[in-house]
């Protein structure tokens, strides 16, 4: 089966979590208001500020803040750093390349790759601000 990780879960809920305020927001706070366990959403926070998404800001109002706007900032930007690019299929890597002795005469390898493909497609397409601006609409 296909399943996300906690860690790419955790990590996009907090990613979505700062974009929404305009100031920089604490581990504390995100924690609190997303129910994440404080001390795995900050390997999580330090992943992605050394990947170059989020920057973090010392002091009393301190915290972490995305480092470029919600707009410019994928879906992809945020899950590749905490796991690697996307692979849904033993027969192909995280590029796509086919890696499968049987590629030859497998009548589904394309398939699986067309899958991966349109899962990575949706993710450099969804920015961050994408998901703020749906869940507002569908919030009663």
């Amino acid at each position: 089966m296909f399943e996300i990780s906690t860690k790419l879960w955790y990590g996009l809920r907090a990613v979505v979590e700062i974009a929404k305020k305009d100031r920089p927001v604490s581990v504390s706070e995100i924690a609190r208001s997303q129910g994440l366990p404080s001390p795995y959403l900050i390997q999580i926070l330090h992943r992605l500020k050394r990947a170059g998404i989020l920057e973090s800001v010392r002091g009393r109002e301190g915290g972490y803040r995305l480092k470029k706007p919600a707009e410019e900032v994928s879906v992809y930007d945020v899950l590749v750093p905490l796991a690697g690019d996307v692979a849904i299929a033993p027969c192909l890597d995280r590029k796509g390349e086919f890696t499968c002795e049987f590629m030859m005469s497998c009548e589904s390898i394309d398939f699986w790759k067309e899958i991966q493909d349109k899962i990575r497609d949706v993710m450099i397409g969804t920015k961050i601000s994408d998901l703020i601006t749906k869940r507002d609409q569908n919030v009663p």
